[in-house]
């Protein structure tokens, strides 16, 4: 199981098109990002969460989260000579539907890990989640936006000295996709936040 011990695995990463990845640990050679096994566990504990829930009072009720996220992690992947890669062989008893949950689950943990280690993120949580919480209100054209409108998966969060500072983050892959049409997907989703609490992110 790819969680189980310690130790360090690779996983392919690539940027979006006319994107510099930052590498602040040094630990991307040719497209090959080098993490230890414990970070992609951290990562499956602080997925979507706010700095709140990441306390020892709020961490506690999650223990049935994060165990179900940690076993879907170890079902849906294995190392396979030094790489992260998909465990096929689980992959086959299952329908398309929990296909598709799965890789759901496992893009958010992995753009967190990306976040965290990459961007150095202090945390990342869901951008919904992140809008309910601090009572936000979105707004277009000086106007408060009702509906669904494109936005990005997650808000990042970094403290800079005494200013806490703002990214934002979207998750996106899937099989028979085209690189092309994810990239414009996802520019779209990110510019649709142009400020956070009166800050660019």
């Amino acid at each position: 199981m790819l969680l189980n011990g310690a130790g360090q695995v690779k996983i392919i990463i690539e940027g979006l098109s006319g994107i510099v990845i930052p590498d602040p640990d040094n630990s991307i050679t040719n497209r090959e990002l080098t993490v230890e096994k414990g970070e992609i566990f951290a990562a499956t504990i602080a997925c979507g969460s706010l700095p709140r829930d990441l306390l020892p009072k709020s961490m506690h009720p999650r223990l049935s989260e994060i165990i179900f996220k940690r076993s879907l992690m170890d079902f849906a992947l294995k190392e396979k000579n030094g790489f992260v890669v998909w465990n096929e062989e689980h992959f086959e008893s299952i329908d398309q539907t929990e296909r598709d949950y799965i890789r759901y689950y496992v893009g958010m943990i992995f753009a967190t890990l990306v976040a965290r280690k990459l961007y150095e993120m202090d945390y990342v949580c869901h951008f919904k989640r992140f809008c309910e919480k601090n009572n936000c209100q979105k707004m277009q054209n000086g106007k408060p936006v009702k509906g669904n409108k494109p936005e990005p998966d997650f808000i990042g969060m970094t403290y800079n000295a005494a200013t806490l500072e703002y990214s934002t983050f979207e998750a996106k892959g899937g099989v028979k996709l085209l690189k092309k049409s994810l990239d414009i997907a996802t520019r779209k989703q990110l510019w649709a936040v142009r400020r956070i609490d009166t800050q660019n992110p």
